[in-house]
């Protein structure tokens, strides 16, 4: 699901969205987790059952029932991903004209540097050219690698009025998109047959995926490792804190599945708000894309790696422990905005395959940190034992947030910008730019 998460998110969400919309759909993680344990914790809660009133008294618990309710639910969400679920804006059947040319103009934004660079340009001067004259003043406008420039005095008479932030407007002759307080204007042209065949035949070529280029990625290494030493806390705690909660906490069966809920409840409350800031950031240009994935992932793996530690040496203080632990976990809700979104930052139309090769090996962590974790907590009573096993996860984690600050990059690679270009679509006419 993750890949494929990543690469539709990669087609259908605008630069500035990408971290609330990442948040939001990985915040199921936590939703399902935090179902889950409560679900688990109840059906396999040992109860006392009488089958007569002077007969003996047998344990019943109804464990089988978790797999069998969960795999079901899996089936269900397979038939509506199945109906529900397109590839492209463009193959959308109830995608509105102005929804798609709004997702088309806000992806092609991101096609290279270059083409960055001008839209940053292009907002300042366009922000200044409003404080002039309307009839004299030029609004540098920019559209799909062409630099347009039109009267102010000619979109005025047209538009009667600046859009909304995040809009679309049609007029006869032409089209107005607001993007985060930058204005662009497309003219509108008729398409000939050949050129919308010509269009769609671009469209269905399938790129070759650059492995190479991929695999000799720094900026990709660092979502790999940073999602590798991420799993290594996420899978360590998901499978091994109820036994720390029941063998050094001493909760039971049911406190345990609820104490053990509550911090990944915690951490999608956290995704979904440091989300909404970290978009906010970005639209106002208070950060870069770069530093605002860099933070995340060190604020989510450097906390969790402190909190862990933390609880290791509180030992068998019941409320302090169940705190940190809540804490710690709720930390790694910043990577949902850190490298779950850098993928698609990186390479928007081979998101999906660099995320599947990075959380292919984030899966190693699911294999031996567990089996690790049970070696060394033979005696899972012991807070010695369990200092031993969060101390190398602190370790492990705040390896991954020095790696992080040394090699995470939010810009569109030099190799994906290529295929980007190849795809861009030819078929508008160039406009060339007026004179002042």
């Amino acid at each position: 699901m993750m890949p494929i998460s990543a690469c539709l998110i990669g087609r259908w969400v605008p630069p500035n969205e990408r971290s609330r919309f990442t948040a939001f759909v990985y915040a199921g993680v936590q939703i399902g987790t935090v179902l889950g344990q409560i679900v688990a914790g109840a059906l396999s809660q040992v109860r006392e059952f009488h089958y007569h009133v002077m007969g003996p008294i047998e344990y019943v618990s109804y464990w089988p029932y978790v797999h069998y309710l969960f795999g079901g639910l899996c089936l269900l969400l397979a038939v509506l991903w199945l109906f529900t679920v397109h590839d492209e804006p463009n193959v959308h059947p109830h995608c509105s004209a102005a929804e798609r040319e709004y997702l088309c103009l806000a992806l092609s934004n991101e096609t290279d540097r270059t083409h960055t660079e001008k839209s940053t340009q292009v907002r300042y001067s366009f922000c200044s050219s409003l404080s002039l004259a309307r009839r004299s003043a030029v609004v540098p406008l920019y559209y799909e690698g062409n630099l347009l420039l039109l009267l102010w005095s000619r979109c005025h008479a047209l538009l009667d009025f600046v859009p909304d932030i995040n809009s679309v407007v049609y007029t006869r002759s032409l089209h107005a998109i607001s993007l985060n307080n930058t204005i662009y204007f497309r003219e509108k042209t008729e398409k000939s047959a050949g050129q919308e065949t010509s269009r769609s035949t671009a469209r269905s070529k399938k790129q070759p995926v650059p492995w190479r280029h991929i695999l000799n990625s720094p900026p990709v290494w660092a979502v790999m490792i940073c999602h590798v030493t991420y799993n290594w806390s996420w899978y360590s705690l998901i499978t091994c804190m109820p036994t720390y909660m029941s063998r050094v906490l001493g909760f039971d069966m049911f406190d345990n599945g609820l104490l053990s809920s509550i911090p990944y409840l915690v951490q999608c409350v956290v995704a979904l708000g440091v989300a909404q800031t970290s978009d906010l950031l970005i639209a106002r240009h208070v950060l870069s894309v770069t530093w605002v994935r860099k933070l995340n992932n060190l604020v989510a793996l450097g906390g969790v790696g402190a909190g862990l530690l933390g609880v290791g040496f509180i030992g068998c203080q019941r409320v302090a422990a169940v705190c940190l632990l809540t804490v710690s976990i709720g930390l790694l809700g910043f990577a949902a905005s850190g490298y779950s979104a850098n993928t698609v930052d990186l390479a928007p139309k081979f998101a999906g395959n660099i995320i599947s090769v990075t959380n292919t090996v984030a899966t190693l962590p699911g294999i031996f940190g567990p089996m690790l974790v049970g070696y060394m907590t033979k005696d899972s009573s012991s807070v010695q034992n369990w200092l031993i096993v969060f101390g190398v996860s602190t370790g492990i984690s705040w390896f991954g947030a020095l790696i992080n600050l040394a090699m995470t990059s939010g810009q569109v690679q030099p190799w994906a910008q290529q295929t980007m270009t190849i795809e861009q679509d030819t078929s508008d006419e160039k406009l060339p730019p007026a004179d002042k």
